[in-house]
C-alpha cells in the first residue's frame, strides 16, 4: 500500500466506509454497505462508475475532493527536502517565506501532521509551532502568517457555518429574491461547503426558535 493509498484508506474510514486492498495488492478498494464502488491507484487517483444513489453520489464527490488534496500534499512530501533545524529531523519543509515556514510529516500508524512556525534568518530555530492534521487548514495558516493572504479575507470554519445559514435562511424566508438571485446564492452556498466539507454536518439555516434578529 502507498502512502497515497493509506491516506484514502483513512478518508474512507472518515466518511464511514470500509477498504481493502485488491488481491494483485495494486489498487485499494473503497466499500460501502459491502459493496466495491470506487478504487484507488497506487498514484491516488480515484476510478469509480458514476452511481445512481444520492447517497453514493455524495461519497464519490467527497472522495474526489479528498484524493485530489491527497496527491497534493503527498506529492509535495516526497520530494521536500529535510528541515534546517535539526530538533525536528521527522519534518520536511513545504515552503518558506520570510521568517515563516511551512513543513510536514508522515507516520504510518497515524498518517500525516503539518506545522507552522516562525524561524530565525537561517532557518536553525522554530517557535511558535502550529500544529494541525488538516492540511487546507495548515495552508492557509501559512498564508496567514507569512502575510501572502491577509486574516479579512478568510472566512474560518465557524464564520462560514454562520454564513451558510445566513445564505440557506434567505433563500427560504425572503421572498423578494428573484430566480437569479437565487442560484447566486446557492452557487456561493456549493462553494462555501466545497472549501469546508465539514460544514454539511451542520445546520443550513437558522431554527425557527433561533431566528434572524436587527437591533435597532
Amino acid at each position: 500500500m502507498t502512502i497515497y493509498q493509506a491516506e484514502m484508506l483513512r478518508k474512507a474510514h472518515g466518511h464511514g466506509c470500509d477498504a481493502k486492498m485488491d488481491a494483485s495488492g495494486n489498487a485499494l478498494l473503497v466499500l460501502h454497505d459491502g459493496d466495491c464502488f470506487a478504487e484507488v491507484t497506487k498514484e491516488g487517483y480515484l476510478r469509480y462508475n458514476y452511481p445512481e444513489e444520492e447517497c453514493t453520489k455524495e461519497l464519490v464527490k467527497r472522495l474526489c475532493e479528498d484524493a485530489k488534496l491527497v496527491r497534493e500534499y503527498v506529492g509535495i512530501y516526497e520530494t521536500a527536502p529535510p528541515m534546517k533545524c535539526a530538533d525536528v529531523p521527522e519534518y520536511r519543509q513545504f515552503s518558506e517565506f520570510g521568517s515563516v515556514v511551512f513543513a510536514g510529516m508522515y507516520s504510518q500508524s497515524h498518517g500525516f501532521m503539518f506545522c507552522t512556525w516562525s524561524q530565525d534568518m537561517g532557518g536553525t530555530y522554530l517557535a511558535h509551532g502550529h500544529y494541525t492534521p488538516n492540511y487546507q487548514a495548515a495552508k492557509e495558516d501559512f498564508a496567514t502568517r507569512a502575510g501572502l493572504v491577509s486574516h479579512n479575507r478568510l472566512f474560518n470554519f465557524a464564520e462560514s457555518i454562520d454564513l451558510r445559514r445566513c445564505i440557506g435562511y434567505t433563500r427560504e424566508c425572503c421572498d423578494a429574491i428573484n430566480y437569479e438571485q437565487d442560484r447566486d446564492l446557492a452557487d456561493l452556498q456549493e462553494k462555501l461547503e466545497d472549501a469546508y466539507p465539514a460544514i454539511k454536518d451542520h445546520a443550513s439555516t437558522f431554527d425557527e426558535d433561533e431566528g434572524m434578529q436587527i437591533n435597532m
